[in-house]
């Protein structure tokens, strides 16, 4: 026999002896400790099939019932002394607690689908055993929203607080082909909802968010519920957005800081106009945030316009997203003229290998997506 051939015949024996000790009987807990594999359940009570997978569609909100058939094969009565529900909403119990030798119970679960998308509900008990056993079950699937699209906005963007501005929003249903709208709650006082079309088969909704003037100046978002009787989803949440300004205005808001070379402080501007043309002095500028600071100077070649800059320099040299709120007064006016400031702080010694630039256009008008 060559060298060669004589590797080759140990080299096998090897990858032989260590399957053998691999399957051997002893070491299958440990393999299946070191690999992940799930252990048999010290218990001795029999669920029929542990993972239950839905096929039905399931609805956002809607219930999820699910029942497991427990079994005792043994001499003796067990008794189920503890539940767990980690989702922290919805019920699981054992009917009945105490199982009888020969016979078995059902593990009954109740479950609101609480989030969108795909889903995996564990679920547990502890019996009386000696060795006082956890049996898990889980229950996975997929929610979808009863609503299309599933998320709806009305992002107005920057507006003036004198005028009235309408977004326009269209919202149909995967549940029902007629969809209607019976009340509305939640808006603020400047925001008033229209309901342009509802009830017509096959149509959806059409609505209409309006301003309602004077809006209060600054920034003001959040949402608002719509009840449309779905039967699985009868209430569904709408976001809205906005940044009202009066006469004196920004050219971009928020005001968008950042520098090339990571480790630099972070560095922005905006300019401050007035719609009428009118002269005004900014009297301060200030901003809550501790590690940024904010100036404000004339326009050396457009008349009515101040510049306002903003510098940053995060306390920690960590990445991370810098924000804050500046408050600009100008003389004579009681009112403050609100902005905000954003960027992206990036650590010295971070390689930087592709940078992508936006530059909002001046020149463009301070209007909404959509206007009546």
């Amino acid at each position: 026999m060559t060298g060669s051939v004589r590797k080759r015949a140990r080299a096998l024996a090897a990858r032989a002896a260590l399957a053998t000790l691999l399957l051997a009987p002893a070491d299958v807990a440990a393999l299946q400790l070191q690999s992940g594999l799930p252990s048999p359940p010290p218990g001795r009570l029999l669920v029929d099939g542990t993972a239950a997978k839905l096929s039905r569609e399931v609805y956002l909100s809607s219930e999820i019932r699910h029942e497991w058939v427990v079994s005792n094969p043994t001499a003796e009565t067990i008794s189920v002394t503890s539940t767990r529900n980690p989702q922290g909403v919805g019920s699981i119990a054992v009917e009945p607690e105490r199982i009888p030798p020969g016979g078995s119970a059902r593990l009954v679960v109740r479950q609101p689908a609480i989030k969108l998308g795909a889903f995996n509900f564990r679920y547990s008990f502890v019996t009386d055993e000696p060795a006082a056993p956890r049996y898990r079950v889980s229950i996975t699937g997929f929610a979808q929203s009863a609503y299309d699209p599933e998320q709806l906005s009305f992002p107005f963007g920057m507006i003036e607080n004198a005028t009235a501005t309408t977004i326009r929003r269209e919202l149909g249903s995967r549940e029902v082909d007629r969809l209607e709208l019976l009340e509305s709650r939640g808006l603020p006082e400047f925001l008033a909802l229209e309901v342009e079309r509802s009830g017509i088969a096959g149509e959806g909704l059409a609505l209409a968010l309006r301003t309602i003037p004077p809006v209060p100046l600054g920034f003001h978002a959040g949402e608002f519920e719509l009840h449309t009787g779905v039967p699985n989803q009868p209430w569904f949440r709408a976001a809205y957005g906005l940044h009202a300004f009066g006469d004196i205005v920004p050219m971009q808001s928020p005001v968008e800081i950042g520098s090339l070379t990571p480790g630099a402080e972070l560095v922005g501007a905006t300019r401050l106009t007035s719609r009428s043309g009118t002269e005004f002095n900014v009297a301060a500028v200030s901003s809550a945030s501790e590690t940024a600071h904010v100036e404000a100077k004339r326009c050396p070649d457009i008349p009515a316009c101040w510049e306002v800059t903003v510098r940053a320099r995060p306390a920690i040299d960590a990445r991370q997203r810098v924000a804050g709120d500046i408050a600009v007064r100008i003389e004579g006016q009681d009112e403050i003229v609100p902005l905000r400031f954003q960027g992206l702080y990036f650590p010295a010694g971070t390689a930087i290998r592709d940078l992508e630039i936006e530059t909002p256009d001046p020149g463009a008008p301070i209007v909404p997506e959509s206007t009546p």
